[in-house]
């Protein structure tokens, strides 16, 4: 349980960082000027692989559950 706590303290404090750092960047990685709509999908893209961690770490934490 202990390294599913930790696990998932790191994994929300690297979200949070990653986010900031797509919101304060002017350009992307291609060059292009960041514009709300750019930061928006960039942010989009990042939540969904957020869920995708959300649901391994639900499992997981369902599986020490059990034990």
């Amino acid at each position: 349980m202990k390294t599913w706590k930790v696990v998932s303290i790191i994994e929300v404090v690297l979200l949070v960082i990653t986010a900031l750092f797509l919101w304060f960047r002017s350009f992307d990685g291609h060059g292009a000027v960041n514009n709300m709509e750019n930061k928006f999908m960039s942010l989009l893209v990042l939540a969904i692989f957020a869920l995708i961690l959300l649901s391994i770490q639900l499992v997981w934490f369902y599986q020490i559950k059990k034990r």
